[in-house]
């Protein structure tokens, strides 16, 4: 009987904790807001989900304006927050989202639909938006075809190779890179395992 109600207390808990906690931190990734050729002076020294990150950077950098990133599977969250008093340009046309990888491949996210995009043109002082994108599932690759309407016609014809997206990891990327409105460049490096 104790036991029967233990278990009863338990089951009538579970749902209030669950649903009550916070979601989790996105914390794969950590960037500021700086000129790319300035990424080489960023190093993240620590991260957790208490007090965030912690890092060494260069005055022309703008903490202000700040990024999270998440790789969830073949997509990566990622959150831009604008603590700076004046607002960033975003639009689907101009956004502008890319990976390095240890292999020094330089790799574009793909934003989907332009009717899925956000609508908003720009990130308010003092807030933040969230951008769902996709790891690119294949690469451009040219092969050479003969023409199937002439014995000697040769072309070249672009077709997709695949990626396995499920064989990249976070170890695989070096940074992000988020351009938004085509002018505010934030760079993303893995923040420290330990968390």
């Amino acid at each position: 009987m104790i036991q029967n109600s233990k278990k009863s207390i338990i089951l009538l808990i579970l749902p209030i904790l669950i649903f009550c906690s916070p979601p989790p931190p996105i914390n794969d990734y950590f960037g500021i807001k700086m000129n790319p050729d300035d990424a080489k002076n960023f190093k993240i020294i620590s991260y957790d989900e208490k007090h965030g990150a912690s890092y060494h950077g260069s005055l022309k950098m703008n903490e202000k304006i700040y990024a999270y990133a998440e790789l969830k599977g073949k997509v990566f969250i990622i959150k831009v927050v604008n603590e700076s008093d004046q607002p960033i340009k975003t639009d689907f046309n101009t956004d502008h989202f890319s990976f390095l990888t240890t292999d020094k491949k330089d790799f574009v996210l793909k934003k989907g639909r332009v009717e899925d995009y956000h609508t908003k043109s720009q990130i308010e002082p003092n807030a933040s938006m969230e951008y769902a994108l996709q790891l690119p599932s294949n690469f451009w690759s040219s092969v050479g075809m003969k023409d199937a309407n002439t014995m000697d016609a040769n072309y070249r014809n672009e077709f997709w190779t695949g990626l396995n997206q499920l064989r990249l990891l976070k170890k695989d990327i070096v940074f992000l890179t988020v351009k938004l409105g085509g002018e505010t460049t934030l760079i993303l490096k893995p923040v420290p395992e330990g968390k």
